[in-house]
Formats: structure tokens, C-alpha cells, sequence
């Protein structure tokens, strides 16, 4: 099954990685197809099987040999390794939480690299992740039996956090007389909400905060200082929790 989930790893990673060229330009990721950047060739199945077809090609465009970012495959990788840590931490069983939240994947690892390159977190990522959230919530609710109380929690959840959040960086924005949190962030909390419940956000906010620190010191390192994007810290904040949720650390029955 390992063999089973990195491949759907791999199919979810691909999906990462036109999100991640294609979402900042406008693109859409339904009815485009793939192609080259420089030579605009459209792309066979050869050219696009997951992280293979970059090594077997050695980074290249098979029709006009311009070079294409090992940014991609990473992606790929990325996402598949995020697939497996879940598949683990959830006693490495098939579950239908487990293939919502690997559909999660490739949504988080498209905004982490979409906000740190670009500063954003695109509405269609945040939409998608709030109704996978619904989706996730409906499963617990109706197929796992969890009570009206799970429910509520959940969808308080999704109020609160983006309402804190939104508070918190109003205010900041007022002392320092600059924006403190984008809406593409603002935005993203209550699919957070949906998924950890009321009880992990106070944990949630303590590591977005340490993540943020260290975000905010590779900016520093790698661009020179001045306003980061505070996305990926959210984001890798949240893959955390889903991990210690799917562990059952954090869990509301």
C-alpha cells in the first residue's frame, strides 16, 4: 500500500505543480493544456509523468531543449512525502479521512510556494481547502458517527480563527502603520478551523508564530530583509496539526 500512496503521491504532486505555475498567471489548471514556457509545445504523456519525466529528460524540454526548474520535481517530491507522513501517522491504514486529507496535499504545497514567490494564497486554493474541509467534517459526522457537538465545534472553529486573526492583525497593522496579514491568509484560517477544531488552535497560533520567526529570518537571509510572506508559516503550522490530529494527540470525540 506505501507503493499505492507514494504514486497517487506522485498524480497529487503533478496536480502542485501546475497550481504553482499556472494560478499567479491566470492559467486555468482545467482546461489549458500543459506545455513548454519557452516554445509553448504542448506536452505528451512522456513529458509529464510525475518527477520521471524531468530526470529521464535531465531537466529539459524534449522538443527545444530549454531548461525546465528543478523547482518541479521538488514539488512533486514534496507533495508525495507529505502524502506518506500523513499515510503513516495514520497507522499506515486506507482510510476515507486519509484520501481527503492527501487531496489536501497539493493545495498546501501550491500556496507555500505560491505565497513565498508571490505573496499570495489564491481564493481558488483557499475555496477548494474550505470545502475539502466541509467534506472532511460531513465524513466524521454522518460515517464515523461523531456527534452535533463535533459539528459545532468544527464550524465555530472556522469563525473564530479567522475572526481572531483578522483582529490581531488589524491591530498590529495600526501600531507598526503597515499591513500585518494578508486576506489570502485571513482567508485560509477557516478551512484551518474545519479540520483542527476549537481545541488546536490556541497550539496552531503558538507554532504558526514559531514558523513565522523562522520564515521571517530565511527572508531576511535570502532577500534582504522587509516585509515576508507569512503564508508558509501558516501552512506548515497546519501539516503539523493535521499529523498530531491524525495521530490522535489532538482530537475532539
Amino acid at each position: 500500500m506505501i507503493l499505492f500512496v507514494t504514486l497517487i503521491g506522485l498524480i497529487l504532486g503533478s496536480f502542485a505543480s501546475a497550481m504553482t505555475y499556472r494560478l499567479p498567471q491566470g492559467v486555468s489548471i482545467v482546461w489549458d493544456r500543459s506545455s513548454c514556457p519557452q516554445c509553448k509545445h504542448n506536452l505528451g504523456i512522456l513529458d509529464l509523468v510525475p518527477f520521471f519525466s524531468w530526470l529521464f529528460l535531465r531537466g529539459k524540454c524534449r522538443h527545444c531543449g530549454h531548461n525546465i526548474s528543478a523547482i518541479y520535481p521538488a514539488i512533486e517530491i514534496l507533495t508525495t512525502l507529505a502524502c506518506l507522513g500523513l499515510y503513516a501517522a495514520m497507522n499506515f491504514t486506507i482510510t476515507p479521512e486519509l484520501f481527503i486529507l492527501m487531496t489536501v496535499m497539493p493545495l498546501l504545497v501550491a500556496a507555500l510556494f505560491i505565497d513565498w514567490k508571490h505573496m499570495i494564497i489564491p481564493d481558488q486554493i483557499n475555496l477548494s481547502l474550505s470545502i475539502l474541509g466541509i467534506i472532511f467534517i460531513s465524513i466524521a459526522f454522518f460515517y464515523r458517527g461523531q456527534g452535533g457537538h463535533f459539528l459545532l465545534d468544527r464550524m465555530a472553529a472556522a469563525i473564530l480563527l479567522p475572526a481572531i486573526c483578522f483582529f490581531a492583525a488589524w491591530i498590529v497593522s495600526k501600531i507598526k502603520g503597515r499591513q500585518a496579514l494578508g486576506m489570502g491568509d485571513i482567508k485560509f484560517m477557516p478551512a484551518v478551523g474545519l479540520f483542527l477544531g476549537v481545541s488546536a488552535l490556541p497550539a496552531y497560533m503558538i507554532t504558526s508564530g514559531v514558523f513565522g520567526l523562522v520564515s521571517a529570518l530565511l527572508w531576511s537571509k535570502t532577500k534582504g530583509g522587509g516585509v515576508f510572506p507569512f503564508g508558509p508559516a501558516l501552512i506548515l503550522s497546519f501539516y503539523v496539526h493535521l499529523i498530531l490530529t491524525s495521530l490522535g494527540f489532538i482530537y475532539i470525540k
